[in-house]
């Protein structure tokens, strides 16, 4: 036997539950700002969301945005 340990990564948004397993989930959970969360992504280098490093500096500058 095998054990696989895998990350999941939810958000919390508006009361809604969101689960990240790809860039398409993040955008969509963060529609409202798609196009600078995209900006940020390209000018940082992210191109997958799969750490939760990435992750919360994205999380970070899209709650910087609705400051």
């Amino acid at each position: 036997d095998e054990f696989v340990e895998t990350d999941k990564f939810w958000l919390k948004k508006d009361g809604d539950l969101y689960l990240l397993k790809n860039r398409k989930n993040l955008m969509q959970a963060l529609k409202d700002k798609k196009k600078e969360i995209r900006q940020f992504m390209r000018q940082n280098n992210i191109v997958r969301i799969d750490n939760s490093e990435d992750l919360s500096r994205i999380i970070a500058y899209y709650e910087r945005l609705n400051d």
